[in-house]
């Protein structure tokens, strides 16, 4: 299972850098070939579907890779954590979420958490809808 970074990482770079077998994923982030920054690759719409998601990487990571984004969608990965969702609500500036189809507990934390979330989508979830304060 992948984190959001390495997903990242997967689809703005060809398969074969994408190996994180052997080498620090920070490496990657620090220094690309082709003169290519992949925080230059990720706008203010991020949609990374379907793509074996589990977390979202750390949060000094998530502020240089993903700092301009405001809506992201996560939808169809295999999020279970709510802690993880909360690292990436306190990381980033979102207006806009979608977990839609990821196996999160039906227990949801997140009313305590200082953000711009404004849309947070939970379609085919086992959550409650109750965990986002308004």
């Amino acid at each position: 299972m992948a984190t959001l970074l390495e997903a990242i990482y997967a689809k703005y770079f060809s398969p074969s850098e994408s190996d994180f077998s052997h080498i620090d994923i920070k490496f990657y982030f620090t220094s690309f070939d082709k003169q290519k920054d992949v925080s230059e690759c990720v706008g203010e719409t991020l949609v990374m579907d379907n793509c074996g998601i589990a977390g979202f990487g750390s949060e000094n990571d998530l502020r240089s890779i993903c700092g301009r984004v405001k809506e992201l969608s996560v939808s169809g990965n295999v999020i279970e954590d709510w802690n993880e969702v909360a690292k990436l609500l306190r990381t980033m500036e979102l207006f806009w979420l979608n977990l839609s189809k990821n196996p999160l507990s039906e227990i949801c934390q997140l009313s305590d958490i200082e953000c711009n979330l404004r849309t947070l989508v939970l379609n085919q979830t086992s959550s409650k809808s109750t965990c986002a304060s308004g």
